[in-house]
């Protein structure tokens, strides 16, 4: 306003010189009343006003508090909240974490007594079913030309040692002479061995919702051909359950299985190849025939393939 009026009388000391300014002189007039009605409004409305500069200051800072809030957590200010709430529900859980523990603690006491009852229960099954098991296999080796075998199902029980399987430790000891103690079957056992009396087992337990793929490998180790009759039965047995795969040499076995395939070692470009050939038909006649004479195969020969493939159910 001061300026204004410093700027009317210029102007209307320039009107005395210049008629022409007294118009705008006039208007500047009217101009100066209308924004000094503005300046008394505003005087007045701003005496209504209570200043208080530490409130602005604290409302300020907690706007830049409630921003870096949302940088950090949001983008907007529902995300903070949410954040709020997950914070105090991780802080409540670790006040009573200590309750929480020793609620854990009880209830793993409780399982511990119960598992400990299972196993008990468990041992007792398996010390019951230990020496059945033991005669049959032993049965099972007669027949595979393991009679004197003695076969032991060894069961220790310990507490401390509660897993899965119980509490016991079970291991498998052969005596293969008599008068021999008996030791622990992975230590002593020849290949062979092992996996006749692997069939043995096999062929007793009852696994039929576990499918598996069985490898037997010099499985006809040391047994003639009466005996290698009798395995090639329990391997076909034991195919209608499971997958099985034989390494064998002896013609009896191989004549009872499924599929025959002839593994053999070539030279070639000075390096020795290992070929896998199926065969089928009169290839496979052929191969248990030579199986079964050597280098020199006759009509008879193979007149007798043909009966064991026969006989092994082919």
């Amino acid at each position: 306003l001061a300026q204004i009026d410093r700027s009317q009388r210029l102007l209307e000391e320039l009107s005395e010189l210049d008629p022409k300014f007294e118009a705008a002189a006039a208007r500047l007039r009217e101009s100066r009343y209308l924004l000094e009605e503005v300046a008394h409004e505003l005087r007045d409305y701003a005496s209504t006003v209570e200043s208080d500069p530490v409130r602005v200051d604290r409302v300020e800072e907690r706007l830049a508090e409630i921003q870096a809030m949302k940088r950090k957590y949001g983008p907007g200010l529902s995300d903070v909240f949410a954040f709020v709430e997950t914070a105090r529900r991780e802080l409540e859980d670790l006040e009573s974490s200590e309750t929480a523990l020793e609620a854990l603690d009880r209830q793993q006491r409780d399982l511990r007594r119960q598992c400990l009852e299972l196993a008990r229960r468990l041992s007792e099954g398996r010390q019951r079913a230990a020496k059945p098991l033991q005669s049959a296999v032993e049965r099972e080796l007669g027949d595979l030309e393991m009679r004197r075998t003695r076969f032991v199902v060894g069961i220790e029980s310990r507490k401390d040692a509660l897993s899965e399987n119980g509490i016991d430790q079970v291991e498998f000891f052969i005596s293969a002479n008599p008068g021999e103690a008996p030791r622990p079957l992975a230590r002593i056992a020849s290949g062979g061995e092992l996996s006749r009396i692997m069939l043995s087992l096999l062929s007793l337990l009852s696994m039929e919702h576990d499918r598996r793929t069985l490898i037997f490998d010099e499985i006809d180790s040391g047994i003639g051909g009466r005996v290698a009759s009798r395995l090639g039965e329990k391997l076909t047995r034991l195919a209608r359950r499971h997958q099985v795969f034989c390494v064998t040499h002896l013609p009896q076995i191989a004549a009872c299985a499924d599929h025959h395939f002839r593994v053999s070692k070539t030279r070639s470009r000075k390096r020795t190849v290992v070929r896998l050939k199926r065969l089928e038909g009169a290839e496979r006649v052929e191969e248990i025939s030579r199986m079964l004479a050597g280098g020199s195969v006759t009509e008879t020969t193979r007149r007798h393939a043909e009966e064991l493939l026969q006989a092994g159910g082919l």
